[in-house]
């Protein structure tokens, strides 16, 4: 299957943790017998993801008081620092967003969030680059960066 749009993938949380992911063969697959359960963990996936070549882009929440007053404490975080360490290290794209709520995955199939109601939304091809610069403008417009 080739995937049509950017190869750009971003996962977007304001706390962030290296989460085992579980892979399992749907109904689908069982009767062709295709698929093994598998997992890996978040780095493991988004370093696959670098190595691929793929944009890869993670954004969490900026370290110390936010704007709104939010706090997240840089020495509460060294395993979330760490993470993000690892994943520059392999190419991805890391952006400390001030006032950070947002929840989400951008795929170029399209972009899933989680809003406060914890319903799941997704959105269509196209408004994942949205999504992104809009987290991105957030950050430069906040801290003056690029």
């Amino acid at each position: 299957m080739t995937l049509r749009g950017p190869r750009m993938i971003a996962v977007v949380s304001p706390w962030l943790s290296d989460v085992e992911i579980g892979l399992r063969a749907g109904a689908w697959h069982q009767q062709i017998t295709v698929g093994e359960a598998t997992s890996a963990s978040l780095q493991t996936i988004l370093t696959e993801y670098c190595r691929a070549g793929w944009d890869t882009h993670v954004a969490v929440l900026a370290y110390g008081l936010n704007p709104s007053g939010i706090e997240k404490p840089l020495e509460k975080f060294g395993h979330e620092r760490r993470l993000l360490k690892r994943l520059i290290s392999q190419g991805a794209h890391i952006h400390l967003v001030p006032d950070l709520h947002a929840k989400g995955v951008v795929t170029p199939l399209g972009v899933i969030t989680v809003p406060r109601t914890s319903q799941t939304v997704v959105y269509t091809r196209g408004s994942e680059r949205q999504l992104l610069l809009h987290t991105t403008t957030q950050t430069t417009k906040r801290t003056g960066s690029s």
